[in-house]
């Protein structure tokens, strides 16, 4: 009878400690920036990136009135090459077309494009978690540009799946 006791009490003890490095595990989890947000910063913030832009796809403004047809083809696929490794490289973080929104309000190409028109690399250095709710996570990104060091704050909302349908600039 005493040896099964200590068994009991032994299980009992083992079951705890699980139970307790579990918990331990999950609050560490909450706070942090969800893979999903990191995943897209770590895409957005990392440049340059040929596979993710190209000056030549990215759209301005009166730019290429005039351009012959074959020229405008050019800049259509390269567009749509880009758009295509975008959502390869990020595409499953997103809910179904927010990843479209995403490209086509320009917060994924604006850090590339300072990189290109600067000539310098960006590269991510820190993300932390600034706030965190039910559909909504904030995230504070420390990047160096070039050798400087610059902070970001980007606001992703979520849908009940915990993807995203939408980044922008918080503040």
């Amino acid at each position: 009878m005493k040896g099964t006791h200590k068994k009991v009490c032994l299980l009992l003890i083992v079951v705890l400690i699980c139970s307790l490095s579990a918990c331990s595990s999950e609050s560490s989890d909450d706070n942090k920036v969800s893979k999903e947000a990191e995943k897209i910063i770590q895409a957005m913030m990392t440049c340059p990136n040929e596979n993710l832009y190209s000056s030549s796809s990215a759209t301005v403004i009166g730019e290429g009135v005039g351009d012959e047809e074959v020229n405008a083809m050019e800049k259509k696929d390269d567009a749509d090459r880009i758009s295509e490794n975008w959502k390869k490289e990020v595409g499953d973080c997103f809910s179904e077309g927010a990843i479209d929104d995403f490209l086509q309000k320009g917060l994924a190409q604006s850090y590339f494009a300072e990189a290109e028109k600067e000539n310098v690399e960006i590269k991510v250095k820190e993300i932390s978690l600034a706030g965190k709710e039910e559909y909504t996570e904030t995230a504070n990104v420390t990047y160096l540009k070039g050798e400087q060091e610059e902070k970001a704050t980007l606001l992703f909302t979520l849908n009940s799946d915990g993807l995203v349908t939408n980044v922008e600039p918080a503040g």
